[in-house]
């Protein structure tokens, strides 16, 4: 009843101010799926009156509810109507745009701004992030959906990336507010070799405060730009959700097995699951620096019993305070990102 209650409370308080920008008339409804936050719905509500819709509602999702992009109104004066969903991974879900993260709240204006300017396109369909279109994202995807073909653990981040990026097809173009990162005497903590490329760039930037996006240059097409994390709104991730059901993405990980484990350092034990699940563990040490958590220093244990591989690292992690999700990278190849229960 608290649930049903609270969508009634955002479904008349979540709307935005209308605002002053000129052009078409856009509406947000976001649907509200079982299993996200409470809070977390309060929190995008008072977030969403920022990002330049003339109405922003959020309510519970019903059967059949379907993400799309539609005009109500008519080609001379177009109102359109956006329905998006509030997942259990705590994250918005736009058509055509990846999932935002609700401290990600500036890509939100940059979809209503580009609905704004460009429609419903038929070409390239309705906007997607970073401000470009959807074709064009598709094909920075496939840029970086090459796989990496060199060792990466112990490397330096600027050697690795230079590395990485002098095959690319498209442009990099760095930000010279970069170079005291770059400077920084780390290594990159994880192997990436054989995860693709984007996915790789992403992970080993992050630690060292950096991101990279795609972006049209003027009169040079798409670029892949790298900056300061704090310089952007946008951000290529580090993996994406898989479109296929979690046991068909990573079947490994559904398999049973009989385990007992005692008093083993985290990492140790997470090595030994990586090897077995032949998919790589990325970590996001960003957050886990943040809360003050080291795996390699947390120990682990788990009674003898037969169950399988996931419900194993979910229990081994939460011994540290941390979770996993299960992504893919660009080329469609599964990972597991491991990440601290608070964010």
């Amino acid at each position: 009843m608290r649930f049903l209650a609270l969508c009634a409370l955002l479904a008349c308080c979540g709307a935005a101010t209308p605002g002053e920008a000129a052009g078409p008339h856009v509406t947000l409804e976001l649907m509200i799926e079982s299993g996200f936050p409470i809070t977390g719905a309060q929190e995008w509500s008072r977030a969403m009156g920022r990002v330049g819709a003339d109405n922003v509602r959020i309510r519970e999702a019903k059967p059949g509810d379907q993400g799309e992009v539609v005009n109500q109104g008519d080609e001379r004066t177009p109102r359109y109507h956006v329905t998006g969903f509030l997942r259990a991974d705590g994250r918005l879900h736009l058509p055509g745009s990846r999932p935002i993260e609700l401290t990600d709240i500036g890509q939100v204006t940059t979809y209503v701004s580009a609905l704004r300017q460009n429609g419903l396109n038929a070409s390239s369909g309705p906007p997607a992030a970073f401000g470009m279109s959807g074709e064009k994202l598709v094909e920075v995807h496939k840029a970086l959906s090459r796989p990496v073909t060199i060792s990466t653990k112990g490397k330096r981040p600027g050697d690795v990336m230079r590395e990485l990026t002098s095959g690319l097809p498209l442009k990099v173009s760095v930000d010279p507010s970069t170079r005291d990162a770059f400077a920084l005497q780390t290594t990159v903590a994880e192997e990436l070799e054989g995860v693709s490329i984007g996915t790789a760039m992403a992970a080993i930037l992050r630690p060292i405060g950096l991101v990279m996006l795609p972006f049209e240059a003027a009169g040079q097409g798409t670029q892949i730009g790298i900056t300061d994390s704090r310089r952007a709104q946008e951000t290529w991730p580090v993996g994406w959700p898989p479109q296929a059901s979690p046991i068909k993405t990573m079947p490994k990980l559904y398999e049973f097995l009989e385990v007992e484990i005692t008093d083993f350092a985290l990492t140790d034990a997470l090595g030994a699951i990586e090897k077995r699940l032949e998919a790589p563990m990325l970590f996001d040490h960003n957050s886990m620096a943040r809360e003050g958590i080291d795996p390699a220093s947390v120990k682990v244990s788990l009674p003898a019993g037969r169950t399988f591989y996931k419900k194993i690292v979910d229990r081994l992690l939460s011994q540290g305070k941390l979770k996993s999700e299960l992504r893919v990278d660009e080329a469609g190849s599964p990972f597991l990102w491991i990440t601290t229960i608070k964010q």
